[in-house]
């Protein structure tokens, strides 16, 4: 049997422990004046360049931003949770 590609190459939800502070390092390193509240919550970091992220007090399906170094503020890049993993697994499908 092969070995599924979902998700190689980003870090995801393999070392949950740790990106938070890797995130807030990288928000620092570009100075973009951005800062993460203690609600957020990290949970992919691609490269250590950009990582996903959302808000746990913005419901059972909170919106998913994501921030990209040398672009400056964060930008809601899918609707919700569920779309992200739609959208992140019919990706990986037609592969």
């Amino acid at each position: 049997m092969e070995q599924a590609n979902f998700f190689k190459g980003p870090i995801f939800l393999l070392v949950l422990d740790g990106l938070m502070q890797e995130a807030k390092s990288l928000l620092a390193e570009d100075e973009a004046g951005v800062t993460l509240g203690e609600n957020a919550f990290v949970f992919s970091m691609h490269q250590g360049y950009e990582f996903l992220y959302f808000y746990l007090s913005e419901g059972d399906d909170p919106p998913v931003y994501q921030y990209v170094e040398g672009i400056g503020m964060p930008m809601l890049a899918w609707k919700s949770f569920s779309e992200f993993l739609k959208d992140t697994i019919a990706q990986h499908s037609e592969n």
